[in-house]
């Protein structure tokens, strides 16, 4: 298949997708699916509890539990006021006293906070979703696992760009860098089938070209 871009652009997403596959293994690839189911339940179940408590204290708008809960929440605000834009610069350039506009940021933001809940139950949402993917890999310790996390990352790639998962291109590739010979176009086939590898897809592509079943 002739990719629009031409020969270098050819190129440039073989060198991008070689660069990839070798990078240091990160997040969900570090993790056997049980593992990550643990996580994510543990994450999910962290989440339901916190929300459940914050909506039980919620009523307690007088004494020490508010003023303690209010001093450590108006600091975090001030603390994410510090890393987002454009606040940031405005806090920094900001001179005391003669900021109305930031100080009605800040409130608005301690109000966000009151129903932080919210948040939470959208963590415990997203923990539940993710306990429901696949982990892209069964044996994340293996002595092999780097290579077949290449073969998969390289394979994503070429069926993303190319439509097509280029086995014969991936054992070559990695019969350069893992020096493996014995890796063959239906071996890939096996370990990374186009379904696979859809499980190393990071950050998920906006727009899926339909690919071949093999």
């Amino acid at each position: 298949m002739q990719h629009p871009s031409g020969s270098i652009g050819k190129l440039y997403i073989l060198a991008h997708s070689v660069k990839k596959g070798l990078s240091p293994r990160i997040g969900d690839a570090l993790l056997s699916p049980k593992e990550k189911l643990a996580k994510a339940n543990r994450l999910a179940w962290a989440a339901k509890e916190f929300a459940a408590a914050w909506r039980d204290i919620g009523p307690l708008t007088h004494g020490q539990v508010a003023i303690s809960l209010g001093v450590s929440v108006g600091m975090a605000a001030s603390e994410m006021l510090r890393l987002i834009e454009p606040y940031a610069s405005r806090l920094g350039e900001r001179k005391l006293g003669d900021d109305a506009v930031f100080a009605s940021e800040r409130m608005l933001l301690d109000k966000a906070f009151q129903r932080i809940d919210l948040v939470a139950d959208a963590v415990a949402e997203g923990a539940e979703d993710w306990a429901r993917t696949k982990a892209p890999l069964d044996k994340p310790n293996h002595q092999n696992a780097d290579r077949l996390w290449f073969i998969r990352v390289v394979t994503e790639s070429f069926v993303y760009h190319f439509a097509s998962p280029m086995r014969e291109e991936v054992a070559a590739l990695t019969h350069i860098w893992f020096g493996d010979s014995k890796l063959t176009a239906n071996t890939l086939s096996e370990i990374a089938s186009v379904k696979e590898v859809e499980a190393v897809r990071w950050p998920p592509r906006l727009s899926q070209k339909r690919p071949p079943s093999k």
